[in-house]
């Protein structure tokens, strides 16, 4: 009767010894097992405890980094989003999602960047995806950088872009990338101003001096 209720999990439970037999002698044993087993049990419980709050501060540090993360990735002026190897966007600042054009970040989390946004290069002419240079540099484990290509924005309109891919590893392995980008469009117009004023007359707009001395050489 003891061995059944403490099989079904009453481990207070033990036999009273009244014989000095065989029959005494198995009574102690079962009952030196049952003080060990609740010993165990006992531990086990004060170390699933321990373990469960050592668990839940682990958990409440990477809310508090992941949080410390996304207030530096959203105060960052520069726009960046993460990709994983096949090109999809893991993740992504406010300052991307600002300027792609997109109202939340769940308009791009899952989405092949690629097809999303560098696609196409300006004159609508397609770029397949294995002459995108960003998915060039995931593969090689490579970094890069350019600022003669656009990206596109969610209404179908493009910017000229400069861009940097930084191969994201983990144990040896390429896990992904992260890229970084602006909108240069502003500076790109201000350089082909310079140099239109570095070769015309600013009052005729013909062509100047500077322009035919480099056309006679």
């Amino acid at each position: 009767d003891t061995s059944k209720k403490f099989a079904d999990g009453d481990l207070s439970q033990r036999v009273v010894v009244v014989r000095n037999d065989e029959i005494g002698s198995l009574a102690r044993s079962f009952n030196s097992m049952s003080d060990t087993i609740n010993e165990l049990v006992n531990k086990l419980e004060d170390k699933v405890t321990e373990r469960t709050l050592e668990l839940e501060k682990a958990n409440d540090m990477m809310k508090h980094k992941k949080n410390e993360l996304r207030l530096i990735l959203d105060s960052t002026a520069g726009a960046i989003y993460g990709l994983d190897n096949d090109g999809n966007c893991t993740f992504c600042n406010a300052s991307c999602i600002e300027m792609l054009g997109y109202n939340h970040q769940r308009e791009l989390i899952g989405k092949n960047m690629h097809y999303q946004i560098h696609h196409s290069k300006r004159d609508k002419t397609l770029m397949p995806i294995n002459e995108c240079r960003i998915i060039i540099a995931i593969k090689e484990g490579t970094r890069f950088t350019a600022k003669d290509e656009v990206f596109w924005r969610k209404d179908g309109t493009c910017f000229d872009v400069e861009y940097s891919v930084y191969p994201q590893l983990k144990d040896g392995e390429i896990i992904g990338a992260v890229v970084s980008f602006m909108d240069i469009t502003e500076s790109k117009k201000a350089q082909e101003q310079i140099e239109y004023l570095s070769f015309h007359d600013p009052v005729t707009g013909l062509y100047n001096r500077m322009f035919f001395d480099n056309a006679l050489k």
